[in-house]
C-alpha cells in the first residue's frame, strides 16, 4: 500500500506515456501536500512542465474530507522538440480520470481557471458570459470524472488571494448525487429557457452538445423537471437516461 493516496497515481499509464510523481512535499499545515505529478515518455525523459501542480489535503476538522487544489497544463515540451497536447486524443479526460479516485466521496477538487493555457482561457471567458460552471471545459472535465456539483468559486484571503477556480464535489452518497443533479439539471434549463436576444442565442448555441451530453447522463425524481429536461433532448433527438 502506498503511504500517501497520490502515491498510487506513480507509473500508471496516460495513453503511451507514464505519471510521475515528481514531488511530493510537506507543506505548512497538518496534512497539506505540495506536489508535481509529470509525465515519462517510453525513453524515460520527462515531459516539462508536469502536467499537473498543486495541493493536497487530508481534510481536517468539521468533517472536512480529503481535498485537491490543482492548475493543469495541457502543452508538455519533450525531448527534441516534441510536444505533446493533453486535449488530443482523450488525454486530459484521461488525466482526470485517473485523479479523481485520489478523492474519496465527500471530497473535492479544486482547477485554476487563471492562466495562460487555451483550456483555462475558454472557461474563463465562458463563465464571464453567464455560461454555467459544467459546461465550461474545466468543469465539463470535473463533471465527467465524478465531482457531480460544479461552482464557480473564489476566496478572498486577505491579500493572499489564490487563483480564481472551478469547485467540483464528489457526493457522499446516492442521496446528494440525485439533489446535485437535480440543481445542475435545473441551471442548464433555466440557462437555455431565458428569453435573450438573437446574438446572445447565438453564442448559447454553441454550448448545446455540452448541455444534451451532461443532461442525457442525470438522475432525476422530480416530475416537472423531468418533462423540461425530456422537451429540452427531444427538440435535439437525444435519448435520456433519466
Amino acid at each position: 500500500m502506498p503511504d500517501h493516496p497520490l502515491q498510487s497515481l506513480e507509473n500508471r499509464l496516460l495513453g503511451s506515456y507514464r505519471l510521475h510523481l515528481q514531488r511530493l512535499k510537506p507543506l505548512r499545515y497538518s496534512g497539506w501536500r505540495g506536489f508535481d505529478l509529470a509525465l515519462r515518455d517510453r525513453a524515460g525523459i520527462l515531459l516539462q512542465p508536469p502536467a499537473v501542480e498543486g495541493i493536497y489535503s487530508a481534510g481536517g476538522k468539521d468533517n472536512v474530507r480529503p481535498w485537491m487544489d490543482i492548475t493543469v497544463t495541457e502543452v508538455l515540451e519533450g525531448g527534441r522538440g516534441r510536444r505533446l497536447n493533453l486535449r488530443q486524443g482523450g488525454l486530459m479526460h484521461e488525466l482526470f480520470q485517473l485523479l479523481a479516485p485520489v478523492i474519496p466521496p465527500g471530497g473535492h477538487l479544486m482547477v485554476s481557471y487563471e492562466g495562460p493555457n487555451p483550456l483555462q482561457q475558454e472557461t474563463d471567458r465562458a463563465l464571464a458570459a453567464g455560461v454555467p460552471p459544467v459546461l465550461t471545459p474545466l468543469g465539463l472535465l470535473l463533471y465527467m470524472s465524478g465531482f457531480r456539483l460544479v461552482k464557480n468559486w473564489y476566496l478572498s484571503e486577505g491579500g493572499h488571494e489564490g487563483p480564481r477556480k472551478l469547485w467540483g464535489e464528489k457526493p457522499p452518497d446516492k442521496s446528494w448525487s440525485m439533489l446535485w443533479d437535480k440543481t445542475i439539471a435545473r441551471q442548464l434549463v433555466n440557462y437555455f429557457d431565458e428569453r435573450r436576444n438573437s446574438k446572445e442565442r447565438r453564442e448559447m448555441a454553441g454550448w448545446k452538445t455540452t448541455a444534451q451530453r451532461v443532461l442525457s447522463s442525470l438522475e432525476i425524481d422530480d416530475a416537472e423537471l423531468r418533462r423540461r429536461i425530456e422537451n429540452f433532448l427531444k427538440k435535439r433527438k437525444v435519448v435520456s437516461r433519466i
